[in-house]
């Protein structure tokens, strides 16, 4: 798959279908550079109900709440695409409780400084540009991937469930 980049990659894994049975609630948040907490938090309110306007006078924190109250029972996959600021980060998160159901938050970035923020135990995994998918499996701790490069596995990553250790 030439010309494969980060978001590409991550979208072939968000639609996977194992995927999709295994994360009934999958959001996908592109995270611009001028991000506007509010209207992403609106956004992701729009994916649980198609009634948004009584929200529209609503702070953010409030907001993030009601997220919370949306996600505290379900076994949630969020990708959050192109966070280009530690403070983006810090102030999403906040949207996504660790309910201990085996969800999982992917973060795509392309700052280091953010990666080693959004999860300061590990180092950030750095993925070559063109490479392709090998293999996928899931079980009930983790969800492997192997990136090959010319047939040769130069990667293997984990999502790793909140309650096993995995942070964000």
């Amino acid at each position: 798959m030439a010309g494969i980049d980060k978001t590409t990659l991550i979208k072939m894994i968000f639609n996977d279908r194992e995927l999709c049975h295994e994360f009934f609630t999958r959001l996908w948040i592109y995270v611009s550079r001028t991000m506007n907490r509010k209207q992403l938090f609106m956004d992701i309110i729009s994916k649980f109900t198609k009634v948004t306007s009584g929200y529209k006078d609503t702070k953010e924190e409030e907001l993030a709440e009601r997220i919370q109250d949306f996600l505290k029972e379900e076994k949630y996959f969020i990708v959050v695409d192109n966070v280009g600021r530690t403070e983006d980060w810090d102030y999403l998160r906040t949207a996504f409780p660790n309910n201990q159901k085996g969800s999982r938050i992917l973060v795509t970035t392309r700052i280091l400084e953010v990666a080693n923020h959004v999860d300061s135990k590990n180092a950030p995994h750095k993925f070559p540009i063109s490479c392709s998918i090998s293999n996928r499996t899931s079980n009930n701790f983790c969800l492997e991937i192997d990136l090959l490069v010319d047939c040769r596995r130069i990667y293997s990553f984990f999502f790793i469930p909140l309650e096993y250790g995995g942070r964000w």
